[in-house]
C-alpha cells in the first residue's frame, strides 16, 4: 500500500463497483405479474382504480407510450417459501418516473429509472417476508425522466415529444442487507482516501482500512462480510475530526416548472415527499427541509392523505417547512409588491398549516438577488438567508460563505452559502471534505451547512446518503463532524458571533444567466401588466369598500395573486423553461387579465353605472401617487356625451334641476336629436365642440389633468382649450423637429434622435450626435452563448453587431396639437422587421417609442442604443423599492462582469445639471457603458424552447431629458411610474366625483405611496405601503380623505406595530433612505 497508493486506490474502488460488491445486493429475484392501463392523461388514483377492469397484461420490454403519457400498472407477486424471513424489495425501471401506491390509495414512494446517481429503482416491500404471501401494488408511471424529456448538449434541448418509453425491469428481489452495509462502509472510506491530501495521515489510514477490508471479504462467502464490517467499525470508532462542524439538512429542490409543466410538478412533489416520509421512518435522526408554499398547497388539494402524514412529521421535527415564500421566485424581475406577496402568502400558509413561520429565507437557486431584499426579508419577520448560486460566478468567485448582507437601506441579513457549492450534495466524503477546504471564512466561523439530496427534478436524499453521513458524523478520517439538525440551529449559533463576519453591501449580482432579463419577452410583459392590474384592482376595490361599503374581493384577489406569484418562479419568468410551461403561463395571464378586468369593473360599478341621455360622464382613474397631466384616447361618443353633460350641468345649475331637465329631454327626445344634428347641444344654442385632435385610430384625444390617487371627471379638450400645443415640422435637411413646452427633439428620417433637450435656456444637449448616429439606434448582435442557450449571453456578443437602418418611408401620421407621431420602419432581415411610432404629446417630458417587431431570428439579440452627451462614472437603475448605482466602466473584473444588468422601469445617466432617463413598460435588460445607454429588446435562443420569442411583439420605451438638479428632482421615478400605469378611463355618473378625489395625498416628492389594499383579515382596516425613492432622509405628511380612527405601523406580513399619531386626519412620518413603511388604517 505504501509503495503503490494509486494502484491500491484503484483496487478498492473496483471492488465496490457493479461487477463486484454492488452486484451482490440482490442475490435472488423473480418477475412480477403485471397488468397495464394506458391512461388518457394525468389521472388520479381514484380514476385508475375504477379502471382496473380495463388493465391488460404487459411484459418487460413492451412499449408504454410517448413522452408525457401516463400509464397505471398493477404489480403482483407471491413470495416463495424459500424467501421466508428475508428482506424483499421491488426493483422497477420504466425509464421514467413512477409512484408506488397501495391498493387502497396510499402513496408510498417515488421511483426513477434513470441510470447514474439519480437512479432510484428500489422499493422495500418487507424486512422479513412471509413465505407464500401475496403483495400487490399499483404503479403510476410518468413517461418523463427526472429532468423531463430533454436531451443535454451544452444545456437542455427542447423536449423530444416522439420519445417512446418501454418497461425495462419489474422484479421482486431478495435484498442482502449485509452487503449493503459493507458497501456503505467502503464508499465512505474509499471516498475519504480519494479526497484527503495525498501526504496526509488521514489518507493513508483510510487507504489501509479499505485495503484490509478487501483482503478480508470473499464475495462468494457472505459470512465473510462481517470481518470487513469489523475493520470498518474500528476505522469509524477512532475518529480524529477536523475543527469544523457541518449541519446536514436533507433537501429536495423541485423546480415548480422547468423541463416539465406545472401538472407534472404536482406529481413530482408527491413522489419525492412520500419517499422522504419513508426515509424518516427508517432513520429517526434524519431531518428534511422543504420550501415553496405553492407546492404544499398543491399537495393538500390533490394528495390530502399524504399532506396529513407530512403535518405529523412537521410536528415531530423531522419534516421542516422552510423559506416562507409562495415559490422560490426570481429576484430580479418581479416588482417590489410582488416580492412582498411572495412572503405574505408563503408565511401565512406556513403559519396556518404548520403552526409557525419560517425564520430563514431559503432560495438556493435563482439568478441574482436585488439589493432591497435584506429590508424586505427583515420586514417579513426573517433574520437569515441561505443561497449558493453565486458559487457559479463566471469571472469572480464570491469571497464569503457566511457574512452579513447589507441592503440599500442598511438592513442586514445573516447569510450563508454552503461551501460544498451546491444545494443537492450527494452526501459523499468528497462534498464533506470540500465543505471544509472551500470554506472562505475560516477563523471567523467553524461551521457550515451541507444541503444534500437529488434536486431540480425532485427525488431528495436516498438511504445511501443518510447511511454515509451517519458513518461520517463523528469526524472519522479527519473529516468535519456532522449533525443532523434543523438549519435554524446553524444560524442561531452563528448569530452569536456575527460581529466577526464581513459585510457585503449592495446587490448579489450573479455572473451568469444574463439573458434571462430578456428571454420570453411576452411572458415578462404579461407579468408586469398583471402586476399593474392587481395594483389597480386593489386600489379601486379598497376605495369602493371604504367609501361605499362594497364587498372587498379578497378571495378572488388571492387567487389571481397566487397565479402571478407562481409564474414568477425562477425558471418561468426568466424564460428558461420548455414550451409547455409558457403555454401554461400564457393561459394563466389570460385568466388574470379577464378575471381582473371583471373585478376592476365591479369595483368601479358604483360610479360607472350609466343613466340615460346625456347624464353620463367620462372619468379618469389615477392609481399612482403622481399628479398627472397627460394626453389620453377615448371613444368619440364619450367625448360628445361628456361635453353635452358639461353644457347641461351649466344650464341646469344643480343636480335637482338636472333631474328635471333629464325628464324633459325624454319627452322631447326627437327634438333634441334634430338639434344635435344641427350641432346644437341640449338646446343651449351652442355648437358641440370638436375634440382638439382625432387619433389615427379614430378616437378623440384629450388632455387630462388629474391629481394623484384620484378618480374624477376628465374634460376632453377642444382645440381652444389646448394651452400648450405640441408641434412637428420638417427642417431643410429632411429631419423632423418635435417640440412642446417641455422639450425639443430632432429626429432623422431613419428614426434616430439627433438632438434631445429641454426647452429651458439652461437645458443642455443629451444626445451625443458627434460620435454617433444618434439615439434610438436599433442594433442586432450575434448571440451564441457557450452554454445554457436561453439563460446566457456572453460578453463577446457586443463585438459583433449590425446597425439597423430605416427602409421605406418615414412619415408624419399625427400633427398635433395634442400629439405628434412619426412612423418609421426598419428592415431587420429577410424574416424580421420593426415598425416604430415616435411620439411626443403635449405637456409630456419624454419622447415615446411605440415599437412593433415581427421577429423570426435565430441566435440574434436586438437592442436599442442612446449615446449621450453626458459623462459619468455611474448610472442609476431602478430595482424593487429603490435604485442602485452601477459603474459605466470596466476597470475591474467585477465591473466587466456587469456588461448586462437587470432593472425595473427606468435607468438614468446624469452629470451635474444634465441627464437622460430611459423608461420601459416591459423590458428588464439594460447596460450603460461609457456614455451609451442600451436597452435589451428581444433574444432568439433555441433551447429549451425552439420558438422562444418568435412572432409579433409590441412594447413601449421613452427617453426623457432633464436638467433640473439630479434625476431625483426631475421626478424620474415618479414619471416612470406614471408611464407604466396609463390612466384608466371609464364612463360614469357625475354624482360621486368629489368623493373619489385625492383619496390619499403625500406632501413629500421623495415618498411614493405604492400600495393601498384592504387588510388580509379585517374589512375595517386598510393597508397603505410607502417607500422613499430619492435615497434621502425626509419627513412626509400623508393625508386621508376618509375617516381614520387609528393608525398602526405594521410589517410586510401586516403584524401590528407602534401607533402613529393622527392630526387633522393626517399622519407625519419620517423616512430614511429607501425605507419601506407600511401602515394599518383603522377606519371610522
Amino acid at each position: 500500500v505504501q509503495k503503490h497508493a494509486k494502484l491500491t486506490l484503484e483496487r478498492v474502488t473496483s471492488f465496490i463497483g457493479k461487477n463486484h460488491l454492488a452486484a451482490r445486493l440482490y442475490p435472488a429475484k423473480a418477475p412480477a405479474q403485471l397488468r397495464c392501463w394506458h391512461a388518457p392523461g394525468r389521472v388520479p388514483f381514484s380514476q385508475a382504480k375504477a379502471a382496473l377492469g380495463k388493465f391488460q397484461p404487459i411484459n418487460v420490454g413492451d412499449e408504454l407510450g410517448k413522452a408525457w403519457s401516463t400509464h397505471w400498472l398493477e404489480m403482483s407477486f407471491v413470495v416463495p417459501e424459500e424467501w421466508a424471513g428475508k428482506e424483499v424489495h421491488v426493483v422497477f425501471d420504466c425509464g421514467g418516473e413512477a409512484m408506488v401506491w397501495t391498493t387502497d390509495g396510499k402513496p408510498l414512494q417515488g421511483l426513477n429509472g434513470q441510470t447514474g446517481e439519480d437512479r432510484r429503482a428500489d422499493f422495500q416491500v418487507s424486512t422479513s417476508a412471509e413465505g407464500g404471501s401475496t403483495h400487490t401494488f399499483l404503479l403510476e408511471v410518468a413517461c418523463n425522466e427526472l429532468f423531463g424529456n430533454s436531451a443535454w448538449n451544452v444545456g437542455p434541448s427542447p423536449p423530444d415529444l416522439e420519445k417512446v418509453y418501454s418497461l425495462k425491469q419489474a422484479d421482486f428481489c431478495v435484498f442482502d442487507r449485509a452487503a449493503w452495509d459493507l458497501l456503505m462502509d467502503l464508499k465512505v472510506i474509499v471516498d475519504t482516501a480519494k479526497h484527503m491530501d495525498e501526504e496526509s495521515m488521514s489518507r493513508e489510514i483510510a487507504l489501509h482500512a479499505a485495503n484490509d477490508i478487501v483482503n478480508a471479504v470473499h464475495l462468494h462467502l457472505p459470512e465473510s462480510y462481517s470481518k470487513g464490517r469489523a475493520i470498518a467499525a474500528e476505522y469509524f470508532g477512532r475518529p480524529f475530526p477536523s475543527p469544523m462542524k457541518l449541519f446536514a439538512a436533507g433537501h429536495c429542490h423541485i423546480d415548480t416548472a422547468w423541463l416539465w409543466p406545472y401538472a407534472e410538478t404536482k406529481r413530482k412533489c408527491a413522489r419525492s415527499w412520500a419517499t422522504q416520509l419513508r426515509l424518516m421512518d427508517a432513520y429517526p435522526q434524519y431531518k428534511f427541509v422543504c420550501s415553496q408554499a405553492q407546492q404544499f398547497e398543491w399537495l393538500k388539494e390533490a394528495y390530502s392523505g399524504l399532506f396529513a402524514r407530512i403535518k405529523k412529521k412537521v410536528a415531530s421535527g423531522q419534516f421542516i417547512p422552510i423559506g416562507g415564500t409562495w415559490v422560490e421566485m426570481d429576484c430580479n424581475i418581479p416588482g417590489g409588491e410582488s416580492l412582498v406577496r411572495q412572503f405574505l402568502y408563503g408565511q401565512r400558509f406556513f403559519e396556518k398549516e404548520f403552526g409557525a413561520r419560517s425564520s430563514i429565507f431559503w432560495l438556493p437557486d435563482t439568478f441574482g438577488y436585488a439589493a432591497q431584499l435584506p429590508q424586505i426579508v427583515k420586514l417579513c419577520g426573517m433574520k437569515y438567508f441561505l443561497t449558493q448560486k453565486l458559487s457559479w460566478n463566471q469571472f469572480n468567485k464570491f469571497p464569503h460563505n457566511t457574512f452579513l448582507w447589507e441592503g440599500i437601506d442598511g438592513s442586514r441579513l445573516l447569510t450563508h452559502f454552503p461551501p460544498a457549492d451546491n444545494y443537492c450534495s450527494h452526501a459523499t466524503a468528497a462534498d464533506v471534505r470540500k465543505s471544509e477546504t472551500n470554506f472562505k471564512d475560516k477563523g471567523r466561523a467553524t461551521s457550515a451547512m451541507l444541503v444534500y439530496g437529488h434536486g431540480d427534478g425532485g427525488g431528495g436524499p436516498n438511504p445511501g446518503m443518510v447511511e454515509m453521513l451517519t458513518r461520517m458524523s463523528g469526524g472519522a478520517g479527519g473529516l468535519p463532524q456532522i449533525e443532523f439538525e434543523r438549519p435554524e440551529k446553524f444560524f442561531e449559533e452563528n448569530e452569536q458571533r456575527q460581529e466577526k463576519f464581513s459585510v457585503w453591501k449592495g446587490e448579489l449580482y450573479f455572473e451568469y444567466h444574463r439573458g434571462t432579463y430578456t428571454t420570453q419577452a411576452k411572458n415578462k410583459q404579461s407579468n408586469r401588466a398583471c402586476e399593474r392590474l392587481l395594483h389597480d384592482i386593489e386600489f379601486v376595490a379598497t376605495v369602493s369598500s371604504i367609501l361605499i361599503n362594497t364587498p372587498y374581493p379578497r378571495k378572488e384577489l388571492h387567487s389571481l395573486w397566487k397565479l402571478v406569484l407562481l409564474n414568477q418562479f425562477h425558471d418561468v419568468i426568466p424564460g428558461t423553461s420548455i414550451p409547455e410551461v409558457f403555454e401554461d403561463s400564457a393561459a394563466h395571464y389570460e385568466h388574470i387579465a379577464k378575471e381582473g378586468e371583471r373585478l376592476f369593473d365591479r369595483a368601479v360599478a358604483p360610479i360607472s353605472m350609466r343613466s340615460s341621455g346625456i347624464h353620463s360622464g367620462f372619468f379618469a382613474i389615477n392609481t399612482t401617487s403622481v399628479d398627472r397631466v397627460e394626453v389620453v384616447e377615448c371613444p368619440m361618443e364619450a367625448f360628445t356625451d361628456l361635453n353635452a353633460l358639461m353644457d347641461a350641468e351649466e344650464a341646469e345649475g344643480d343636480a335637482a334641476s338636472g333631474r328635471e331637465a333629464e325628464a324633459e329631454k325624454k319627452k322631447t327626445g326627437e327634438k333634441k336629436k334634430q338639434e344635435e344634428k344641427k350641432g346644437d347641444v341640449g338646446g343651449s344654442g351652442r355648437k358641440a365642440p370638436h375634440p382638439a385632435q382625432v387619433s389615427t385610430s379614430g378616437n378623440a384625444l384629450g388632455l387630462v389633468e388629474i391629481p394623484a390617487l384620484s378618480i374624477m371627471r376628465c374634460p376632453v379638450s377642444s382645440l381652444e382649450l389646448v394651452r400648450h400645443p405640441v408641434s412637428i415640422r420638417e427642417d431643410s435637411d429632411g429631419n423632423f423637429v418635435l417640440a412642446n413646452h417641455v422639450l425639443r427633439a430632432l429626429v432623422t428620417p431613419c428614426g434616430h434622435i439627433q438632438s434631445l433637450r429641454t426647452v429651458e435656456e439652461s437645458g443642455g444637449e443629451c444626445v451625443d450626435n458627434v460620435h454617433s448616429a444618434g439615439g434610438n439606434h436599433l442594433v442586432m448582435f450575434d448571440d451564441n452563448p457557450l452554454f445554457w442557450d436561453a439563460w446566457d449571453v456572453d460578453c463577446y456578443h457586443l463585438e459583433k453587431r449590425v446597425d439597423l437602418e430605416a427602409f421605406g418611408k418615414c412619415e408624419v401620421i399625427e400633427r398635433g396639437p395634442l400629439r405628434v407621431t412619426l412612423q418609421v420602419t426598419h428592415k431587420v432581415s429577410e424574416k424580421s422587421s420593426v415598425r416604430q411610432l415616435i411620439r411626443l404629446a403635449a405637456s409630456s417630458p419624454y419622447v415615446e417609442f411605440v415599437t412593433e417587431v415581427d421577429w423570426h431570428e435565430e441566435h440574434k439579440f436586438l437592442k436599442v442604443e442612446f449615446p449621450c452627451a453626458i459623462r459619468s462614472d455611474r448610472a442609476s437603475y431602478e430595482i424593487p423599492f429603490g435604485f442602485v448605482e452601477r459603474p459605466t466602466h470596466m476597470n475591474t473584473s467585477m465591473e466587466m462582469a456587469k456588461f448586462e444588468v437587470c432593472a425595473q422601469q427606468w435607468v438614468n445617466l446624469s452629470q451635474y445639471g444634465l441627464g437622460m432617463a430611459l423608461f420601459t413598460d416591459s423590458k428588464y435588460g439594460y447596460a450603460v457603458h461609457d456614455n451609451v445607454v442600451r436597452l435589451s429588446l428581444l433574444r432568439s435562443p433555441k433551447e429549451p424552447d425552439a420558438n422562444a420569442d418568435m412572432g409579433k411583439h409590441v412594447f413601449r420605451y421613452a427617453a426623457m431629458p432633464h436638467n433640473f438638479g439630479g434625476f431625483q428632482e426631475a421626478g424620474v421615478a415618479q414619471i416612470a411610474t406614471a408611464f407604466n400605469n396609463p390612466l384608466r378611463l371609464i364612463e360614469s355618473t357625475a354624482s360621486d366625483a368629489l368623493r373619489w378625489n385625492r383619496i390619499l395625498s403625500c406632501d413629500c416628492a421623495a415618498v411614493l405611496i405604492d400600495t393601498l389594499k384592504m387588510s388580509e383579515d379585517d374589512d375595517r382596516v386598510a393597508i397603505m405601503r410607502c417607500y422613499e425613492t430619492f435615497s434621502s432622509t425626509c419627513t412626509a405628511t400623508v393625508r386621508f380623505s376618509f375617516g381614520v380612527a387609528k393608525v398602526l405601523e405594521c410589517n410586510l406580513l401586516e403584524d401590528s406595530g407602534a401607533p402613529v399619531p393622527i392630526t387633522d386626519n393626517a399622519i407625519r412620518v419620517a423616512f430614511s433612505p429607501f425605507q419601506i413603511r407600511s401602515f394599518k388604517l383603522h377606519l371610522k
